[in-house]
């Protein structure tokens, strides 16, 4: 076997759950399970002990941890893929307002997103993206729902300087479009950094604190984009919010 073949299986790995997340989740994520396969790899040794003619090297123990990584993944896909199949209102008791157990804890887990506590924040964070593909599948749906009806009522007057104008969501972003109440030539270069630097401020804070679809959908990897314009349509300023951002709070 090649030297650094568990390598390429943990890259690849760490690859396909950044696309569910963010690099940082991707790699806290993947270690672990290698880290179980290296301690389940003598079973692998056992199976193969008779029909190996060498002995086994360091990558030996190191590829044989990464296949084993790999089946535990494809188990708990398909263990996932099973449970999100099943009638989850047959499966969970009925709580007061109708709603199950299991969508009150996830109910709990979206709020969560946006806790203060980073250790909550975190916890909710793993719930959510163990759950089923159809889960997310169902969620995004809902979010792209709920800011349709939300663009249909724009524009809409967020304080004295500001108001939101458009909003969508795209494959890789959700987009908010604002307008700033302010003249191009009123406003001087440090008065723009400040005001630049406080429209970043508050959209990291608004966004990260409210525990919502929307902050579901970029835990799933879709950023939030907001751009701000003058009257005359001039760009102004514009800014990205992520997960990624939300997690250093």
């Amino acid at each position: 076997m090649h030297k650094l073949f568990w390598l390429a299986i943990i890259a690849v790995a760490i690859a396909l759950n950044t696309m569910q997340s963010n690099l940082e989740f991707a790699f806290g994520f993947t270690t672990p399970w290698f880290l179980i396969g290296l301690v389940l790899s003598p079973i692998w040794w056992l199976a193969t002990k008779r029909g190996r003619k060498d002995p086994w090297k360091w990558y030996d123990w190191m590829n044989a941890a990464a296949y084993i990584m790999v089946l535990l993944f494809l188990l708990r896909f398909a263990i996932h893929s099973y449970m999100g199949s099943m009638s989850v209102h047959a499966a969970e008791p009925v709580g007061a307002e109708g709603r199950t157990a299991l969508h009150q804890k996830i109910d709990q887990a979206i709020i969560s997103l946006g806790s203060s506590d980073s250790t909550r924040r975190q916890n909710a964070a793993n719930f959510l993206l163990s759950a089923p593909p159809v889960f997310r599948s169902n969620m995004e749906s809902a979010y792209e729902r709920e800011a349709a009806a939300i663009a249909k009522s724009l524009p809409q007057q967020i304080d004295a300087y500001t108001t939101l104008q458009s909003l969508f969501v795209a494959s890789d972003a959700t987009y908010a479009g604002y307008t700033v109440h302010l003249d191009a030539q009123d406003i001087s270069a440090d008065g723009k950094n400040e005001i630049t630097k406080d429209l970043r401020n508050q959209a990291v804070t608004q966004i990260c604190s409210d525990g919502g679809t929307a902050l579901l959908s970029m835990l799933f990897g879709k950023d939030v984009v907001r751009t701000y314009s003058h009257p005359n349509g001039e760009m102004f300023f514009k800014t990205r919010v992520s997960w990624a951002d939300c997690q250093k709070r």
